[in-house]
């Protein structure tokens, strides 16, 4: 059928107008906060992390890590390497160290009860750390989700 171009646009007008207003309701997304942003701000917001530092710095962590976390002895004996771990946990806007977990390459049976002293060891020296500077966002400290990866060898 062929229509009138008139017909034609009284279609498609509404369509357009339709997609457009859509669209336009949605206002702009605050990607940092996840909700919509005021359409009346003029201001570009810097979504820069500062991420958050121990005390002293990173070398200050590693001998904090190093005084504190104790290597089984049996592990030592049996000349057990644990490999890398992986320790996640939040650094809480005040600085403090919460939800601590520890992840490592699977554990032969012969040293699963060693291997876990030696995570609980780790547990209870990150939890007992002294305040971090916290992570910030413009200024304002935040809460921060940490993966810190680190090789334990023993000699």
């Amino acid at each position: 059928m062929n229509f009138p171009v008139w017909y034609r646009l009284f279609l498609l007008i509404p369509l357009f107008w339709g997609y457009a207003l859509g669209a336009w309701a949605q206002g702009p997304v605050d990607m940092m906060r996840g909700r919509a942003a005021s359409a009346k701000t003029d201001t570009l917001v810097d979504p820069t992390i500062q991420k958050p530092q121990f005390p002293g710095g990173h070398d200050a962590l590693m001998m904090y890590i190093a005084d504190h976390v104790k290597y089984p002895k049996a592990l030592r004996r049996k000349k057990f390497n644990a490999g890398q771990l992986t320790v996640k946990f939040l650094v809480l806007a005040n600085g403090r160290v919460r939800n601590v977990e520890v992840t490592s390459r699977p554990t032969p049976p012969d040293v699963a009860e060693e291997m876990s002293e030696y995570v609980t060891s780790v547990m209870k020296a990150f939890n007992r750390m002294p305040r971090w500077e916290p992570a910030r966002v413009n200024g304002t400290p935040i809460n921060y989700q940490y993966a810190l990866p680190f090789q334990v060898e023993i000699d």
